[in-house]
């Protein structure tokens, strides 16, 4: 009785009573932790052990810490990787809190929920090509690269991941009435579709985007053009009206704010 008389005075508890504290049904296992340095400032008077409160406290704040987490093979499985992928993960500070305890990794499960809502917020080049139906993956990341999607960036492996908010507006886009070049330069009046090409390249049409190697031309793109060429003049045009000799007298006039609403097109 003096020795737990002793051990309750100083916050130290024995062997039974961290049992009964942690929920365990054998004094023994709690021996048996001690000797695996679950307990490292325990220790022995007259044959009992003695186990302080911080070293109880420590425990059962990792055991918590423990409740959130995966172990590497239950995170492969969660996120369908093989095993041996989760190490060079953690490594690579992909879960940036994993932690080691008693010889075995631990990742928090606010860690793998970072990627599983990346996942449910993206999609990679095969799910666009499938959605959007397009010709090819190729094709996909040529698009990526033409800043048809703006916001795709490139996940921890190199994938592309691409917002579901860019793949929608691309194919509203697609589905929206568009004209090819031949048929923009006969609506436009236009000897050639080459005149419409340099149109694009100068981006006269902003949306114009190509699919399976042929220009498409939004019509309200097309209709912005018409109503900026029925509602203003070039700075030829506007020579011609006012007299001038040549567009670079129309040109000071328009850096002098005379013509205050003068705009490049």
């Amino acid at each position: 009785m003096k020795v737990n008389k002793d051990f309750s005075q100083k916050n130290i508890f024995t062997t039974k009573q961290v049992a009964e504290r942690l929920g365990i049904k054998r004094s023994d296992d709690i021996s048996i932790m001690i000797k695996n340095g679950k307990f490292p400032n325990a220790f022995k008077v007259d044959k009992k052990w003695g186990i302080p409160l911080k070293d109880i406290q420590a425990y059962e704040a990792l055991f918590k810490k423990i409740k959130d987490c995966l172990d590497i093979k239950q995170t492969a499985k969660r996120l369908g990787y093989k095993e041996g992928r989760i190490p060079s993960l953690i490594e690579r500070s992909i879960f940036p809190n994993a932690f080691k305890y008693n010889g075995k990794w631990w990742i928090p499960e606010d860690d793998i929920r970072v990627i599983e809502e990346e996942r449910l917020n993206t999609l990679n080049v095969r799910q666009v090509y499938n959605k959007l139906n397009l010709s090819s993956t190729n094709y996909v990341r040529h698009l990526i690269n033409k800043n048809e999607f703006p916001n795709a960036y490139k996940d921890f492996s190199g994938n592309w991941c691409i917002p579901h908010k860019d793949v929608q507006r691309f194919e509203k886009k697609l589905n929206d009435k568009t004209i090819n070049t031949k048929e923009a330069a006969k609506l436009l009046n236009y000897e050639s579709k080459e005149a419409i090409n340099n149109l694009i390249h100068n981006n006269v049409f902003p949306n114009a985007y190509k699919l399976r190697g042929q220009w498409k031309i939004p019509l309200s793109d097309i209709n912005k053009y018409m109503e900026v060429q029925n509602n203003s003049l070039t700075t030829k045009q506007a020579m011609d009206r006012l007299g001038y000799k040549h567009p670079f007298s129309v040109i000071q006039l328009i850096e002098k704010s005379i013509l205050p609403n003068a705009f490049k097109y």
